[in-house]
């Protein structure tokens, strides 16, 4: 049976600032991370065809690499999330063309097709930041790690001072 205490997370030794370099940076965690994140700009895929759709593509995966949330493992998922708006989109469409008293039983078939798809955007957008509490909880997360950054510097400060 194997003993000892489970390791800690790099990025909570980070946070906790007792992450070193020489000691943690060949962690597993840490070179799993390094594998999934991102390195570059995403091009949309090529089943976005709408240029809405497409626009909204880039700058939401630029904004979650340049946080770096987004891994290689979202992608299909984030990609099904705008495949969904895009259907949603077009069904809107088609509405805008139907006469609802000349054909009442289409009318009611979209439109059921479109809250469900507008439900399954709402479920999946929240895991990417779009909805606003998602949005704030990211805010509130920033800030968190701001003041732990800036927590870090100050001890860093301090212990350069006491070595002097």
């Amino acid at each position: 049976m194997p003993g000892g205490r489970p390791r800690k997370p790099t990025t909570q030794l980070k946070l906790a600032g007792t992450y070193r370099e020489d000691r943690h940076g060949k962690n597993p965690d840490t070179l799993i991370a390094d594998l999934l994140n991102i390195p570059g700009e995403l091009v949309p895929p090529e089943t976005l065809i709408d240029t809405y759709c497409r626009e909204h593509y880039k700058y939401h995966t630029n904004l979650l690499i340049n946080l770096k949330i987004l891994t290689v493992s979202d992608l299909p998922e984030l990609e099904l999330l705008y495949l969904t708006l895009q259907q949603c989109r077009q069904i809107r469409e088609r509405l805008a063309t139907l006469d609802m008293l000349k054909e009442p039983d289409d009318y009611v078939r979209f439109t059921r097709i479109l809250i469900n798809l507008s439900d399954y955007f709402s479920k999946v957008a929240q895991k990417y930041y779009i909805s606003p509490t998602a949005r704030t909880k990211l805010q509130l997360d920033q800030l968190n790690l701001e003041k732990a950054k800036q927590e870090e510097s100050i001890t860093k400060k301090l212990l350069n001072k006491k070595k002097a």
